[in-house]
This record gives C-alpha cells, structure tokens and sequence, in this order.
C-alpha cells in the first residue's frame, strides 16, 4: 500500500542500521521497518541525494502491521520502495500532531504509580509530550514543586509489559 509519511524522527542506531518514524495523512505514527538487521543508513541517500531525512515527505510501499509493544506503529515496507516528495516547510504543524498534554494520553491508559511508575500495556514508542512551561517547571528554572532547594525529587520509573 502506497502511503505517504511525514518523517519527524531518524535515529542513528548501532552497525550502520537507523530507525525511521513519521505521520500518515490521518496522522497516524508509523514507523517502517526491515527484517534483521534493520534499515541500513545507507539507504537514506539515492543517487547521491538524501530521500530520508527529518520533515521529508516520503512515499513508502508498505506491506503489512508488524506491532511489537512498545512499537505498536510498526509497518514492514518494501525495502526499494521509499521515494522522497518533498520537503515540509510547516513543520510545527506537524510536531502538533504528535504533541500530547498528559503522559497517560501518550498511553491511552492510566499511569500506575503503586511501585514506581508504569502502565500494564505498552500501546505506543514515538509521541512528544508538551511541558507546561518552557524548562517543564511552573515555578521556573531549576525548581520543582516540593522538592528541597529548588531540585527535583528522582524516582525509578519501571514500565511493565
């Protein structure tokens, strides 16, 4: 199936293999990937030009949904098949569609906080969260609300599958 992707994130993996993400039209996160060993870096570039690259649009021919929590958007795709469109110019359009105001909204479930924090599925692996304030903190840079001078509290954070 012929689907365009927006892509927002790229990531250097290890061994010259890379992780791909981005949005649909429906904007719907899908992330295409290859059997073992992955998606070769290499591949970002054809004929000496990058077709894969952050606020590209790129056509992929993809085959079928491979979820694997927490990659749940997973897709395979046809490895010759990505061909970049263009470039988006309204990218903060675009990181919109994958802002969420709530971490349990990036989960569509509840945070459990019993034993550290965790949820019981995971239903997704690529969302941005947006902090209330620019540093994340209503009260300001470097301080957090009831932590002792100005520093916030750590805790483990463990998710459970």
């Amino acid at each position: 199936m012929k689907t365009k992707l927006v892509i927002t994130d790229l990531t250097r993996m290890y061994r010259g293999m890379v992780c791909i993400a981005g949005y649909d039209q429906m904007h719907h996160c899908v992330r295409p990937t290859l059997p073992p060993p992955g998606i070769p870096e290499k591949t970002l570039i054809q004929s000496g030009k990058p077709i894969i690259f952050p606020f590209a649009l790129v056509e992929f021919d993809l085959l079928n949904p491979e979820p694997n929590p927490p990659h749940t958007e997973d897709y395979r795709y046809t490895p010759d098949s990505p061909r970049l469109i263009r470039t988006v110019q309204d990218r903060k359009t675009v990181l919109h569609w994958s802002l969420f105001k709530f971490v349990s909204d990036i989960f569509e479930q509840p945070i459990h906080d019993d034993f550290g924090f965790y949820v019981n599925e995971r239903t997704s692996s690529a969302r941005l969260l947006r902090p209330p304030h620019l540093d994340g903190s209503p009260h300001g840079p470097g301080h957090a609300a009831g932590a002792p001078g100005g520093r916030a509290a750590h805790r483990r954070h463990h998710y459970r599958s």
